[in-house]
C-alpha cells in the first residue's frame, strides 16, 4: 500500500479534533468527574485505614504466636527434665515405669 497525502487526509478525518474534545467534556462533566475522584479518594482512605488496622492485628497475632511457641519449647524442655528425673528416681528405688 502506498502512503499518499490522500491516505493521510482520510485517516485524519476519523480522528477527534480539539473542538470535539472541548464539546465532549463540558463544565458539568468536569464537575461530575471531580466529584467521582473525591469519592474515590475517600474510599481509598477508608481502605488504607482498614488495611492498617488489619496489619496491626496480624502483627499482634504473629507476636503472640511467637511467644506461645517459645513458651511451648520451654515447657517441652521442662517435661523432658522431669521425665529424666522420674526415670532416675525409679531406677534408684527399683520401680519399673511404664508409659
Amino acid at each position: 500500500m502506498e502512503l499518499t497525502q490522500e491516505h493521510f487526509d482520510k485517516t485524519l478525518q476519523n480522528l477527534v479534533s480539539k473542538k470535539d474534545l472541548q464539546n465532549l467534556a463540558g463544565k458539568g462533566d468536569l464537575a461530575l468527574l471531580r466529584e467521582d475522584i473525591e469519592e474515590i479518594k475517600v474510599q481509598n482512605s477508608a481502605i488504607v485505614e482498614t488495611l492498617n488496622v488489619h496489619t496491626n492485628v496480624l502483627d499482634q497475632l504473629v507476636k503472640q504466636t511467637k511467644d506461645w511457641n517459645t513458651e511451648m519449647v520451654m515447657v517441652r524442655a521442662r517435661l523432658d527434665r522431669h521425665d529424666q528425673w522420674f526415670k532416675q528416681m525409679a531406677e534408684k528405688i527399683n520401680i519399673k515405669l511404664d508409659y
